[in-house]
């Protein structure tokens, strides 16, 4: 010890101390000391050998402590994960009625203007009368326009929700691979270590 370190020590009654650093990982995290307050003295290969040996196992233990973290942080990840995956299945759910009960209303609109269509079309063919004809086709027109009208919304719709969903899906996949991964590679590890 030199003269600075014994003047910080000497309130304590330290007389002698033996010190040997933790590595974690090759980063020193700490020193581990034991000290002498009775003499100054020399200390034996023994306890030198057995001050080098807590260092070493407090390092592990250290290790095994960060280790234990990582895997905590990992698990809380998973956990969020899973509950957004549920989240985002009971939207589809959700999602899935609503498309069921809208195409269910929308073949009932479409149904009543092709009804419309096919019958001015039964009613105009034969009709020799020039007026039962144009009102035949006027009705068609009218009915056939309303009819594009609701395929075109229809198709509007399915092409923004199509978009929106890819979005949403790619980005959670994407985490979802990124977290399994480390995880499946972290088992694979200590399967080999074991």
């Amino acid at each position: 010890m030199n003269a600075q370190d014994r003047e910080s020590l000497e309130p304590f009654g330290v007389k002698t101390m033996l010190m040997t650093p933790l590595f974690l990982k090759s980063e020193l995290i700490g020193f581990f000391s034991i000290d002498d307050c009775k003499r100054e003295r020399f200390f034996s290969d023994g306890e030198i050998e057995m001050v080098e040996t807590t260092a070493v196992m407090l390092a592990s233990y250290f290790n095994q402590i960060e280790q234990v973290r990582r895997d905590a942080q990992q698990d809380a990840l998973l956990l969020e994960l899973n509950s957004k995956l549920e989240d985002a299945l009971g939207e589809a759910l959700k999602a899935g009625r609503a498309k069921s009960d809208f195409l269910s209303v929308m073949s009932h609109e479409m149904r009543t203007p092709l009804s419309a269509i096919i019958g001015m079309t039964a009613l105009g063919l034969p009709a020799r009368e020039l007026a039962k004809k144009n009102n035949a086709l006027q009705k068609i027109d009218q009915a056939s326009k309303y009819l594009l009208g609701i395929v075109n919304n229809v198709l509007e719709m399915s092409k923004i929700e199509l978009i929106a969903s890819e979005f949403c899906l790619r980005e959670m996949v994407k985490k979802i691979e990124s977290v399994v991964g480390i995880s499946m590679a972290k088992k694979t590890i200590r399967r080999k270590a074991g």
